[in-house]
Order: structure tokens, then sequence, then C-alpha cells
């Protein structure tokens, strides 16, 4: 963290605004990336997966205080204390229920799909950033893991956005975005395995 603010210090990162077609293909995908999570959060699917229970039960235990370290392991296959830590604090807002559990994911998938908006453009052309994002937001995969409680959309959210500082720190040659990378790849190692 010391060497991202030096960094940026050194840098003088100058923030633009985007156009008005960036902002509006980027709002109208976050739209459609809630419009296809959101409805009947709680009621589909309609089960509760012994994985999903079993992840409510640690981001309660992390919501309460009671994980040894965030930088540790559940009981439940060795699986680190960031994702339920990262989780918990909905909780606080959305009671200690299933919706809360589920729209951690959801959260994940927004910023999975503006990732790949970033990325696609940062790589290609916006168009093929704006394409990358729909297929994403709309795959039935990623639609059924952005709804489901388990925290496999954190994890990839995390690493979109590593891959996305990663190549910005190359391409543009900025400590910044390498010290950025360096912290994300901290925390992929830590969400899931």
């Amino acid at each position: 963290a010391l060497l991202l603010g030096y960094a940026m210090v050194l840098e003088h990162p100058r923030l633009h605004p985007p156009t008005p077609i960036d902002a509006i293909s980027l709002i109208g995908l976050m739209v459609l990336t809630l419009a296809l999570r959101l409805p009947y959060l709680t009621d589909l699917p309609a089960f509760v997966h012994s994985d999903e229970a079993q992840m409510g039960l640690n981001t309660r235990l992390a919501f309460e205080g009671h994980m040894p370290s965030l930088f540790a392991a559940t009981d439940w296959w060795s699986v680190p204390w960031l994702g339920p830590a990262l989780q918990a604090p909905l909780m606080l807002f959305f009671g200690e229920g299933l919706e809360s559990v589920r729209l951690a994911s959801v959260i994940a998938a927004a910023l999975a799909t503006a990732g790949l908006w970033f990325l696609g453009s940062e790589m290609w052309s916006r168009r093929a950033g704006f394409v990358a994002a729909l297929l994403f937001a709309m795959m039935a995969p990623s639609v059924h893991f952005g709804r489901d409680g388990v925290h496999y959309m954190q994890s990839i959210a995390a690493l979109v956005w590593t891959v996305l500082c990663y190549t910005r720190a190359t391409k543009r040659y900025s400590g910044a975005y390498a010290a950025l990378t360096g912290i994300l790849i901290g925390i992929d190692v830590q969400l899931y395995y």
C-alpha cells in the first residue's frame, strides 16, 4: 500500500471523464447485469445448496467477529476467510439471511462486467470491450453464479481487475498500476484457492 501511494504521488494521475457513448454503454451494461440477477434473488434458485449454506454460515461467523484471521483458512475445505469477510458487511444492511449472501455475488458480477468492459477497451477497442462485457453479463453460467451465494464470482471479478491493472501497468509503464497489480494478486490468492 505504501508503494502504491508513493507511485501515485510520483505519477500525478489525472482522471479523464468518459465520453457520452462510453458512459451510456457502461451504464446500460450495469443495468442489464443487475436486471438479470436481482429479481427474485432469494427465490431463484429455489433451493439452498450445501456449499451456499456453508458460505452463509462462514459469512455469519465473519460478521460476528469469530474468524481467527483475515488470511487464515476456514475448516470447510480450507477455503480462505477473505471471501466470507468481503460478504459480511452486507449483513449489516440486509440482515443475516440469504439475501445478503447472494447479493455479494450480484455485486461481484457487476464488478466483473465493468472490468471486462475496461479490459476489452484497453486491449482492443471499445466495441470489443462492450461485446465481451455483454456476453459475460448474459451467459447462463455467469447469471447463475452471479445469483448464487457461493463466492465464485468474487474470484472472477478480482482476476479481471488484476489483468486490467497488469495490462495498464505494462502499456503505460505505470508504477501505480504495477503496485495495484501486486496487491490484487495477493487478494486473488486469498479469494478462493
